[in-house]
């Protein structure tokens, strides 16, 4: 459990995998850019409408609900009739919709899960670490089959500290060792054994 766990996970990790890893958030901004532009938003802002939807939804469908919502913003939609591929909260598309309007995540968006995934994906200095039940299952170190579990406050910044602390002894970006990690760790679930496929789709765009 802990350090010695996420460092025995990233040992584990392919050339590939190290590759994707080091890709992924960078992968997930540039998608970010590129339908900003598209729709008439800042990379930024739609970063924390992608954010505001992420809870329980897997990326694919994550991106599809961003899209859908920032549709439904340009169309004048209420959030409860903004319809979304995924049972996400009429709340969170709220506040998804209030981001892409105002520019602004300060004071909406919350949790820190979320706001850690915000800004792994917003600003390539990130020093924080969104700590997922995929995350937490590396760092628990009990099987990646577990059942899900949500992260308490006091637990989750023991988890992110010491991500932080193995990035820092290996010189990578924390998100970077997260998203390594995260990748073997659902390689050896036998959910995604193709690295490509847990990349977020967009270097067509760039």
């Amino acid at each position: 459990m802990g350090k010695s766990a996420i460092l025995d996970i990233y040992d584990q990790s392919t050339p590939d995998e190290r590759w994707a890893g080091n890709e992924w958030y960078g992968a997930a901004r540039r998608w970010c850019r590129y339908y900003g532009e598209l729709y008439g938003f800042s990379g930024e802002s739609v970063a924390g409408a992608l954010a505001a939807l992420s809870p329980l939804c897997p990326w694919s469908k994550n991106a599809h609900n961003t899209v859908i919502v920032m549709e439904g913003v340009i169309l004048g939609k209420a959030p409860e009739d903004v319809k979304v591929s995924a049972p996400i909260v009429v709340e969170n598309r709220r506040r998804a919709m209030e981001i892409l309007k105002t520019g602004n995540v300060n004071g909406i968006l919350s949790g820190n899960k979320v706001t850690a995934f915000f800004d792994n994906i917003a600003h390539p200095e990130s020093r924080r670490v969104t700590v997922d039940n995929w995350t937490y299952r590396v760092w628990k170190n009990e099987g990646f089959n577990t059942p899900y579990f949500s992260v308490y406050p006091a637990l989750y910044r023991r988890i992110e500290t010491d991500f932080i602390e193995i990035a820092d002894s290996v010189g990578l970006r924390p998100y970077v060792l997260q998203a390594t990690v995260w990748i073997v760790a659902r390689r050896y679930a036998s959910l995604r054994p193709a690295v490509q496929l847990s990349l977020p789709l967009c270097y067509r765009y760039y």
